[in-house]
């Protein structure tokens, strides 16, 4: 495999041979030693030499598999894996639908073409897109549309402003909003976490007043726990899970969802990218040297959704599950659950998941009271 440099200056362009990828990249990091580089991930794991070749040796599939096969030792008590990444449970405040649109221009016909066993005919210049904010809840903003020159890099102008945008209000979390009689009589009665399903626990705790008194209580680690964007209740918690579900500014990433981002608009993306010069580092997960699976940049993380969901979007949208059905709230403010039957649970104020039928497999092996987590659509 040969390494090269495309030096270009808008009017020339010139390759240049790479003859040490090291040297090229080592400015990367704050010290100078060697910095390794995977030629069929595109990605940097180590700075020993001993780490990278087993590596490559596993990533290029010598051993006929590019898996790694390490084994759990059940001495060291490896043998059994636990769900405890709890924050993982909950999904992210805000992500993007997207997509571009392009308008192909016929290419003149050139004699050095002819030659050529691959002919270019057309070239698509990015004209438009369009984005639309969604907040975890469904409440989405209104899509913001742009057409004219320049798209690409207007695009990741807007999106970089965004994501600011939302970094901001992460770093000042609204406080709980006065809980309803419905959400405390919930609370209170509340034997178990929403968030591990565990049981609260009873411990004997020493409280000291301000008078100087001490007196025995229980403490059964039980907190309100409520969401930082909107203020509302979600449920009773532990301590620690509670915890576990703060929102870091600097480490909550944003999701821009593209359908066919692997082979159509990450190239549009990357282009402005490209054009802009971003400070930020771009972390690609990819097919190949061009087509990509997924990659992040700065706290934006663009993702493909025909990766998990290969099919049309009209297809897509026909096997939601969603139909419609007005939530019904009493004068006191409780709102009455759903009775309509083949309604499963709600999904907003205007709609309940139905149709369970279309999920006979899953269904069949998941339990009555994870089936909803299953079934649920949505980005975590």
């Amino acid at each position: 495999m040969i390494d090269l440099l495309l030096i270009s200056d808008e009017e020339k362009q010139h390759y240049c041979w790479i003859k040490n990828m090291s040297r090229l990249v080592s400015q990367r990091t704050k010290n100078h030693s060697a910095t390794l580089i995977c030629r069929w991930c595109i990605s940097h794991f180590t700075h020993l030499k001993s780490e990278h070749d087993k590596h490559m040796a596993m990533c290029r599939g010598i051993k006929h598999s590019p898996q790694a096969d390490r084994m759990p030792n059940p001495k060291k008590g490896e043998d059994i894996f636990k769900f405890k990444n709890w924050k993982r449970r909950m999904q992210v405040p805000y992500y993007f639908i997207a997509d571009f649109e392009a308008m192909p221009i016929t290419l003149p016909s050139q004699a050095l073409e002819a030659l050529k066993k691959t002919k270019k005919i057309q070239e698509h210049i990015p004209c438009s897109f369009s984005y639309t904010k969604i907040r975890y809840d469904g409440v989405s903003e209104a899509s913001k549309m742009y057409v004219g020159k320049n798209a690409e890099t207007k695009f990741v102008t807007d999106i970089t402003r965004e994501a600011f945008q939302i970094r901001e209000e992460y770093k000042d979390p609204k406080p709980m909003l006065p809980l309803t009689a419905q959400d405390q009589r919930r609370h209170d009665n509340a034997t178990q976490c929403w968030v591990c399903k565990k049981e609260f626990g009873t411990q004997e705790v020493w409280i000291s007043t301000l008078d100087g008194e001490r007196y025995k209580a229980i403490y059964n680690g039980k907190v309100k726990d409520h969401c930082h964007i909107t203020g509302k209740y979600r449920g009773p918690a532990h301590n620690d899970c509670n915890i576990q579900l703060q929102i870091k500014a600097g480490k909550m990433h944003i999701p821009v969802i593209f359908h066919n981002l692997s082979g159509y608009d990450s190239h549009i993306i990357m282009k402005g990218i490209g054009a802009m010069e971003c400070p930020d580092d771009i972390e690609p997960i990819p097919y190949n040297m061009e087509k990509y699976m997924a990659f992040k940049l700065g706290s934006l993380r663009f993702l493909d959704s025909m990766q998990f969901m290969k099919s049309s979007l009209d297809k897509l949208a026909s096997n939601l599950g969603a139909e419609g059905c007005k939530e019904i709230t009493r004068k006191d403010g409780t709102k009455l659950p759903c009775t309509k039957p083949g309604h499963l649970w709600r999904i907003d104020s205007d709609r309940c998941f139905a149709h369970p039928e279309n999920f006979k497999i899953t269904s069949k092996h998941v339990p009555p009271e994870l089936l909803e987590i299953y079934l649920k659509k949505s980005v975590y």
